[in-house]
């Protein structure tokens, strides 16, 4: 009772966190594309296995409380199965399949033979549907069936290229990904310097004031003496950096 409980409010919050997706991320789940979360990039992505390669789809920060609900749905539910298969085995439902050529084939390997013609036949005629309504169809290529299929097999071996440059597409987000991450953290360090500056110029500001308060009490002349000793120390400072700097290039 207390884990159909668990199960019902784990359903619950599932259907939930799916509904709280925008609709294309919705549609690449019931795809089958699995919510992962990327250590290197900090974020959530959905993958699923096309064609022997992984494509790759970033998820919005905003939507990872939901990723991490939709991943432990289905890591609860692929343990559940796993379960399952095993108590079949177990119970006798199921025999192990012996790999000796000498025993004759038996029902399941007949039902998976059956089964993988069935969706070949099938794949090849959805392929078929769906590249036919893309091609230009000219007189001749619906008179001569090799010269059609050679165009279908141009258009799809077109296709399977652009499959191809899939990873250097994933590769290049990931450097925009990197430079827009590199771009944020330069702003902030311009945004602290800038911060810095003005934080200087409002003590440069404060200091200036002091001192012509200063020079307002006391006598022209005294003044005069000041600010003269002043000039000196700052122009011997400027040309010792000179000289220090001459002896850095010599050296």
């Amino acid at each position: 009772m207390e884990g159909e409980k668990e199960q019902k409010k784990l359903e619950e919050e599932y259907k939930k966190a799916l509904a709280s997706l925008p609709e294309n991320l919705q549609q690449l789940i019931m795809q089958g594309f699995k919510p992962s979360y990327h250590k290197r990039l900090k974020r959530w992505i959905l993958r699923k296995q096309i064609g022997g390669k992984d494509n790759i789809v970033y998820v919005p920060k905003e939507f990872s409380n939901a990723m991490q609900v939709i991943k432990a749905y289905n890591m609860k539910k692929k343990a559940e199965k796993l379960t399952e298969a095993s108590d079949y085995f177990l119970e006798g439902k199921i025999r192990e399949i012996q790999k000796d050529e000498r025993k004759p084939i038996i029902k399941k390997e007949i039902e998976d033979a059956a089964w993988t013609h069935n969706l070949y036949h099938d794949l090849g005629k959805y392929a078929f549907t769906q590249l036919v309504k893309y091609v230009e169809w000219s007189p001749n290529d619906t008179k001569d069936s090799e010269q059609a299929f050679n165009k279908l097999r141009t258009y799809f071996d077109t296709l399977l290229k652009y499959r191809d440059q899939a990873k250097t597409i994933q590769e290049l987000q990931e450097q925009i990904l990197r430079y827009d991450m590199f771009t944020t953290y330069l702003e902030s360090q311009i945004k602290e310097v800038v911060e810095y500056v003005d934080e200087l110029k409002a003590t440069i500001e404060k200091q200036q004031l002091f001192i012509q308060l200063l020079l307002s009490k006391l006598d022209p002349a005294t003044a005069k003496r000041m600010l003269a000793a002043f000039a000196a120390t700052i122009e011997a400072s400027t040309f010792e950096q000179k000289e220090s700097s001459k002896k850095a290039e010599i050296s």
